[in-house]
């Protein structure tokens, strides 16, 4: 997506189905249409949880469920399924407060659309698909979020701001502590968490306010580059930024970590002092699970590796080994 730093009403929307394959190809389609983006000028991601026709879906659905998702469709369009949806729709409602969701009915689930948007449906959509109907909803759902998103999102670099981000690690952590009961599991998807804080930033620009939101900037599209358009990214402070990275294992966190870094140090600004120290980025990475018992631990560690990294004269990443020690990325395989 082209970016552009003077609005912040160009977003992705990460979405998700829940439901068979058939209907998602269905969706996926529509949302490429010419009809849905004459109406919406938006990037739409899908992603699709199909675990066959099964009545027990809402038993395993928990584990699927994403607070970045802003759309979550469910498809009811199976009637002896319709009980089960009724209940995955309740689910996402708790977990994901802040997430549109929308139902997908059929002729034969049509007269069950009001159990539906009693359970907390807020738009239904007709399947076979109406492009118009979906464009109708994509708007509707676009101008709530990015009103919305106005007050989220860092006007600087139109990445999250620290409020935004604080929530959605809280509620990750929260997750996870439920899903874990405080201990290791392999069962688990790997949650990892990147901090950064850039090194002489302060001391490189001085008094030019011009050239220090210019590189903050390019920080900014240097995250947005790395990063999922899924992952949780976000200028936390002054110079400080951070990203919650939900699927993402220990190893790979550690790399977006390096490839970051490496990115910020070949930033050249048009007016730049040649003569001047660069700034450069020290980074810290934890990931769940991995020595952590508790996840409520998560941010502390994530601090203390950046701290480490600061300490031995930044521009590094530091990660743990085996025993929750803090180690550069050099040592561990990087």
């Amino acid at each position: 997506m082209e970016d552009n730093n003077n609005s912040l009403t160009k977003f992705e929307y990460p979405s998700l189905l829940i439901g068979s394959d058939k209907v998602a190809k269905e969706l996926e389609n529509a949302l490429k249409t010419q009809d849905v983006h004459e109406h919406v000028q938006r990037a739409f991601y899908l992603d699709n949880v199909d675990l066959g026709d099964q009545d027990h879906f809402s038993d395993v659905i928990a584990g699927y469920l994403d607070t970045r998702y802003q759309i979550v469709f469910i498809d009811a369009t199976v009637p002896d399924l319709v009980d089960d949806r009724v209940k995955c729709i309740k689910q996402t409602r708790e977990i994901c407060p802040s997430s549109e969701v929308v139902v997908l009915i059929s002729k034969e689930t049509e007269g069950r659309l009001v159990d539906l948007l009693q359970a907390g449906a807020w738009y239904f959509l007709e399947v076979p698909v109406l492009t118009n109907r979906l464009a109708l909803i994509l708007v509707r759902v676009v101008s709530f979020h990015e009103a919305d998103k106005l007050i989220r999102v860092d006007g600087l670099t139109s990445l999250y701001n620290r409020a935004f981000f604080e929530d959605a690690l809280r509620d990750q952590i929260a997750r996870l502590n439920q899903a874990s009961g405080g201990q290791r599991s392999t069962r688990l998807p790997p949650v990892s968490l990147v901090v950064a804080d850039l090194d002489n930033f302060g001391e490189a620009f001085s008094d030019d306010r011009n050239q220090r939101e210019a590189f903050l900037r390019e920080v900014g599209q240097i995250l947005k580059k790395t990063f999922r358009v899924t992952d949780v990214l976000a200028r936390v402070g002054g110079d400080e930024f951070a990203a919650l990275l939900s699927g993402v294992n220990y190893t790979l966190a550690l790399m977006r970590g390096e490839i970051m870094r490496k990115k910020v140090d070949a930033i050249r600004l048009p007016d730049m002092d040649p003569d001047m120290q660069h700034p450069s980025l020290s980074v810290g990475v934890v990931t769940f699970p991995s020595f952590l018992d508790d996840p409520r631990q998560l941010y502390w560690h994530a601090r203390r590796a950046l701290s480490r990294s600061k300490a031995e004269g930044g521009d590094s990443v530091y990660g743990f080994d085996q025993n929750g020690n803090p180690t550069p990325f050099s040592e561990l395989g990087g």
